[in-house]
């Protein structure tokens, strides 16, 4: 359903249910439910670098959805005291409304066994040694600078290793894999996709090593999750 859509039935919901509170854990609200409203914005992302959406019409839309829901809001909670400044600097969000909650990795991510991470790598086909990337590939997360990097090693260096980059994949991004072809690396850089919940931990506990090479998160919460493995 479109948003719109989304946000008439989640009003319905809150109607039927009698709710004594309404939590959104993203900024598409529904803005007019019968009861307070309380909403989690990861980030400003889209305010510090407008020309990653996709067209004027998405600006447009992403900030009339966030002034919506920050007016809307009886309390705003942003997941890190970078994400709550942005909130203040960008839209001017009354910081008596703002509560900072941060993120924290899931109790399922810890060391796996020898076993599970063997398991796991037989099954995606992953070799002994990777160095590992997890995350979608939207343009702020800097994947092509990441693929020039390991470019740049040494080749003997390169043999030793995969770089894998796992996540859900927008094909309106193909910067890493256009990068990997253009500087001859791609028999050394993988592009995973998407991975079932359940396999990330031992994916990130088989890791020789973890990148994250973002030009700005709201939290970045796979670093905490690859540290807790």
């Amino acid at each position: 359903p479109t948003s719109a859509c989304l946000r008439r039935r989640l009003r319905r919901l809150a109607r039927r249910l009698r709710a004594d509170v309404w939590h959104a854990p993203y900024f598409l609200a529904p803005y007019r439910v019968p009861c307070p409203l309380v909403v989690t914005v990861h980030d400003a992302i889209s305010s510090r670098y407008p020309q990653y959406l996709p067209s004027q019409a998405a600006r447009l839309s992403y900030e009339a959805g966030m002034r919506l829901a920050l007016a809307a809001a009886r309390r705003v909670i942003a997941v890190s005291e970078a994400s709550r400044a942005d909130l203040v600097r960008f839209f001017g969000a009354r910081d008596d409304r703002l509560r900072v909650v941060h993120e924290a990795a899931d109790a399922r991510y810890a060391p796996q066994p020898a076993a599970a991470v063997e398991s796991l790598r037989r099954r995606l086909g992953l070799p002994e040694r990777y160095v590992l990337y997890l995350g979608m590939n939207k343009p702020h997360k800097n994947l092509a600078r990441l693929v020039e990097a390991w470019a740049g090693l040494p080749a003997e260096a390169r043999a030793q290793a995969q770089l894998i980059i796992a996540g859900r994949a927008d094909p309106r991004y193909p910067q890493a894999a256009q990068t990997a072809q253009r500087l001859g690396v791609a028999t050394s850089v993988r592009l995973l996709g998407d991975v079932a919940e359940a396999d990330l931990p031992a994916l990130y506990s088989g890791a020789t090593l973890f990148v994250f090479p973002s030009l700005y998160e709201g939290f970045g919460l796979p670093v905490l999750e690859a540290m807790a493995c």
